[in-house]
């Protein structure tokens, strides 16, 4: 597991919020929502970048579970 993936399993929580109340474009929200929170430690830009990646195809996956789209293998 890379790094990406653990600084998205932390940010999963606090971006759920986010998600569900997202209407338009989910990257440019989680992005923004990034830079706003000014978190104490330094999130390097490339990192915040696949953080956004991934968490928007576990939304993808999430919300295809939901609608019967997908299903648990």
């Amino acid at each position: 597991m890379g790094a990406d993936e653990v600084y998205t399993l932390l940010f999963m929580p606090w971006a759920e919020g986010l998600i569900a109340k997202s209407n338009g474009d989910l990257a440019k929200v989680l992005k923004d929502a990034i830079l706003d929170a000014r978190f104490q430690a330094s999130v390097p830009k490339a990192l915040r970048a696949d953080v956004i990646q991934v968490l928007m195809i576990v939304e993808q996956m999430f919300s295809a579970l939901r609608t019967g789209r997908m299903r648990w293998a």
